[in-house]
């Protein structure tokens, strides 16, 4: 199974597309072959946080986070939020 085939079957298989619905992000955001380049080795999840409730997370392997970032979206005080994070500071980028 090709990478791109491997991210997509995983999006699907923990609800991450579902999740994304809920949270009113176009499946088009992930559903790209840029995204499957760029992240089919995260590990993709779906978490419930009591303050905010529905949280995606994309996860890198914790040795990479200095340089490879992981991500998350979630909705909080009515707006969407999407924050790319590492475990070294860097320069912000607009």
């Amino acid at each position: 199974m090709t990478l791109e085939k491997e991210y997509f079957e995983t999006l699907n298989t923990k609800l991450i597309l579902k999740a994304a619905n809920d949270l009113q992000i176009e499946e088009k955001e992930f559903l790209n072959p840029k995204m499957a380049e760029l992240y089919s080795e995260h590990d993709w999840m779906v978490i419930h946080n009591p303050e905010v409730g529905i949280v995606i997370n994309a996860v890198p392997d914790i040795y990479n986070t200095h340089i490879i970032p992981w991500e998350e979206w979630f909705i909080m005080d009515n707006e969407l939020h999407h924050h790319v994070l590492f475990s070294v500071k860097h320069e912000k980028v607009r």
